[in-house]
């Protein structure tokens, strides 16, 4: 399973592509699901950024300039999503407030950004239903794969 931003597809908030060539350079060994969390909750590119906010109620998926609260949606893709899903692995997109496995941004109610970090939404259901399946971003898969000798410096890896 990879993020589909990650192939290259213009799917991001922005509708920009990105370039993630040791992601790409893994599809000569191994079979991608592209999923796009955001787009399977129907939201259009571009779109209106996104941010994880900490409430007293929990954390949030909140588009940040209209207020408009989506967790309940994005929960309900991720369930439906995930269930029955049999993959070997993860690659998902650093820093997203979906697909981060380790380093989304978390703001509080006000909107100000707070110094820790966590998993995006839907990374957080992906390693909460696979425990045992390698969940990873593409910054530490290329990292991994330039030391591994395949072909890339340190630090083009994303």
């Amino acid at each position: 399973m990879v993020s589909r931003c990650l192939l290259g597809e213009c799917c991001r908030y922005d509708g920009e592509p990105i370039s993630a060539p040791a992601v790409v350079s893994l599809g000569e060994v191994v079979e991608f699901v592209p999923v796009c969390p955001e787009i399977g909750i129907g939201l259009p590119v571009p779109r209106d950024p996104i941010r994880l906010v900490r409430t007293s109620s929990g954390i949030r998926f909140v588009q940040a300039r209209t207020g408009r609260d989506l967790t309940a949606r994005m929960r309900k893709f991720c369930r439906e999503f995930l269930s029955g899903l049999s993959v070997d692995g993860f690659v998902l997109k650093s820093r997203s407030p979906s697909c981060a496995v380790r380093d989304a941004a978390l703001c509080d109610e006000r909107g100000r950004l707070l110094e820790e970090t966590q998993p995006g939404l839907f990374a957080a259901e992906v390693l909460d239903h696979f425990p045992r399946v390698p969940v990873d971003d593409e910054e530490h898969v290329g990292e991994l794969l330039a030391r591994a000798g395949f072909g890339l410096p340190p630090g083009t890896g994303t």
